[in-house]
């Protein structure tokens, strides 16, 4: 990826409102402050690619101490599991971050899973992070951090991102959607991204009632990386799912069961 278009991207999710330059080289103000929890809600929901979804979420009213701009985003957080509250009705969206907070809510975004690939809580996180080279071992886990170590944190999944073997390519801008119908359903809208974090959207069509139906996300090895059950609509999101090189050199697939567990559509996610 040109480190040009890196540095715009970064700064979009680190800032809530940004204005550019007409410039390619771009400075940023103020990194050396310290990054919240309002601002970090932001990055991930912008890491899930789910800003389109923040009008949506503007009244709702999960936090008490959760206003202004950074609500729906806020929101979205906690829908998703990017973000949990502190407890008892709060989120302290102003309060600091600490090192492990920003790289739990990265590690969210690429497909690794609470309960699964972490327990214990900070020192898996931290850990996992040293082990996939996400983290920096010289600042310590608990530590305050400003929006530079944030940035950086950031451009080290972009750099991640781009990293594949022997020169392959994968061509994420155009995917290409390989399905069959089993019954008479079927999905239009579909929205397949795996930038940086996975996300795959899309409607089911061919019923009046959805309600109870389910849609899986696999990996062509067999696993099961994500699923949904659907309300009466059929709209459907599915995000944070594995987006490491390996899973996609295999390839994602789908599946949809109807409410009584029959399989009545799937395809490939190429």
């Amino acid at each position: 990826m040109d480190r040009r278009l890196t540095v715009v991207l970064i700064g979009i999710l680190l800032f809530p409102t940004i204005v550019f330059a007409t410039s390619p080289i771009m400075e940023y103000k103020d990194l050396d402050k310290y990054m919240t929890r309002k601002e970090l809600a932001t990055v991930g929901v912008r890491i899930h690619e789910l800003e389109n979804l923040v009008e949506f979420y503007e009244d709702e009213d999960y936090f008490k101490d959760v206003k202004g701009w950074a609500k729906p985003y806020i929101n979205l957080a906690y829908t998703f599991d990017i973000m949990k509250g502190t407890g008892k009705g709060k989120f302290e969206p102003d309060k600091n971050i600490t090192y492990v907070e920003l790289l739990t809510v990265i590690m969210r975004s690429l497909g690794y899973e609470d309960g699964i690939d972490f327990k214990k809580y900070p020192e898996d996180y931290y850990n996992k992070a040293l082990e996939i080279g996400l983290a920096n071992m010289y600042i310590p886990y608990n530590q305050v951090i400003t929006r530079k170590i944030a940035y950086d944190t950031l451009n080290k999944v972009f750099d991640m991102e781009n990293q594949g073997p022997e020169d392959f390519e994968i061509d994420e801008n155009i995917p290409s959607v390989d399905m069959y119908t089993i019954k008479e359903i079927d999905i239009k809208n579909i929205f397949f991204n795996t930038s940086i974090a996975g996300i795959f959207s899309g409607e089911l069509v061919g019923l009046d009632d959805f309600s109870g139906y389910k849609v899986e996300l696999w990996a062509q090895d067999g696993k099961i990386l994500k699923s949904i059950t659907l309300n009466k609509e059929g709209n459907f999101s599915i995000s944070g799912f594995d987006t490491r090189v390996t899973t996609k050199l295999m390839g994602y697939k789908y599946r949809v069961y109807d409410n009584n567990g029959q399989l009545v559509l799937e395809g490939n996610l190429k």
